[in-house]
């Protein structure tokens, strides 16, 4: 695991609190929730998941 990430409890909040030192919040473009498929959170879910990383769900 990388990061934790929260998208789910409010998607205009949506963020990514990578494992680093120190840790590295990534937030969400606020007008970016009209279809979790192509919004820019999923597409960076998508790409740290291909590197073979994965992210824990706070939800």
């Amino acid at each position: 695991m990388v990061a934790d990430r929260s998208w789910c409890i409010d998607p205009l909040r949506a963020y990514f609190v990578f494992y680093t030192d120190p840790n590295v919040t990534l937030y969400m473009p606020s007008g970016d929730v009209a279809d979790y498929g192509t919004c820019c959170f999923s597409r960076i879910r998508d790409v740290i998941n291909s590197g073979r990383y994965t992210t824990f769900d706070l939800n």
